[in-house]
C-alpha cells in the first residue's frame, strides 16, 4: 500500500494495529512514515487482540484479560501521540543532498 500513497491525491490510507502485544515506539514509526509518504492521509484503526493464538505468538498461556487489554490500549494511543508530537514538523529537514536529516538546534515540544 505505502508505494501507492505517493501516486494519489484524494485516497487516504487507513491501516489497523493492534494494541496488545507492539510497542508504542513502533506503532508510532509505522504511522508517521505511512502520514509523511502519503501526505497527511494516513490513519490508524485501533484495536486489541483478544484471540489465544496471538498470546500463543508471544510465548503466553493465555489471552490477557479484557480489562488489561483495554487499559493498555489506552496508554498506547497517548504514548503514541506523545512520539508523535516530540519534535516540531519543521525539524525534520531531510535534506539527502547535504546529509542533513533533522536539524539538531530543533526543540522538543
Amino acid at each position: 500500500m505505502p508505494r501507492f500513497a505517493p501516486l494519489t491525491e484524494n485516497i487516504g490510507f487507513i491501516a489497523t494495529a493492534s494494541t496488545t502485544y507492539e510497542e508504542p515506539y513502533n506503532t508510532a514509526r509505522k504511522f508517521a512514515s505511512l502520514d509523511l509518504i502519503s501526505g497527511g492521509r494516513a490513519g490508524w484503526n485501533v484495536v486489541t487482540t483478544a484471540t489465544e493464538a496471538s498470546a500463543h505468538n508471544f510465548n503466553l498461556d493465555q489471552q490477557y484479560p479484557h480489562a488489561f487489554r483495554y487499559r493498555r490500549a489506552a496508554e498506547h494511543v497517548e504514548v503514541v501521540k506523545k512520539l508523535w508530537d516530540s519534535f516540531e514538523d519543521d525539524a525534520f529537514i531531510r535534506d539527502k543532498e547535504s546529509g542533513v536529516f533533522f536539524d539538531t538546534g530543533a526543540s522538543c515540544i
